[in-house]
């Protein structure tokens, strides 16, 4: 977080003499929500986008914008060599994620979700409070509505039990 801030400070002072430019950080759409034992990922993110957003108001008006942006899975060895794996049908492409965020910058938008999986994140974000405590508690919010699969049977507190 260090070198974010002071590599945005140095960078932002020049471009800001200058009257033009722009920072685009990286966040990640695990800043939405705790991780368990990936916490201090999670938490760094969170930084970035927090930082990033208020950052994006202060230089209106000098020529300089700064955009954030949450990307969600992507196809890199960011996991290998560790026990998370991420589903191939939601894990976009760098290019196109480097291609999207481009995009956004040039919209001038303070924000950019580039990927498959973003875009779900932005919606959540409207409509649910950052504080769905984790993946698990999210899915029994939400299971007493969703049908039950053949051979299960719905509990009372939203799990599903296997007949």
């Amino acid at each position: 977080m260090s070198g974010l801030l002071t590599l945005t400070h140095a960078i932002g002072t020049e471009l800001a003499s200058r009257g033009s430019g722009g920072i685009i950080n990286v966040s990640s759409t695990a800043a939405f929500q705790p991780m368990p034992y990936q916490a201090s990922y999670a938490a760094t993110k969170a930084f970035v986008l927090s930082f990033s957003e208020a950052l994006a108001e202060e230089p209106r008006g000098t020529g300089v914008h700064v955009m954030v942006a949450h990307p969600g899975a992507i196809s890199t060895g960011f996991f290998d060599g560790t026990s998370a794996t991420i589903d191939p049908r939601v894990a976009d492409e760098p290019a196109r994620v480097a291609a999207r965020t481009l995009d956004d910058y040039a919209r001038r938008r303070a924000v950019s979700y580039p990927g498959k999986a973003s875009a779900a994140t932005a919606a959540r974000r409207k409509i649910m409070p950052d504080s769905v405590p984790t993946n698990r508690e999210a899915v029994m919010i939400v299971s007493p509505w969703l049908p039950v699969r053949p051979g299960e049977r719905a509990r009372s507190n939203g799990t599903r039990k296997s007949s």
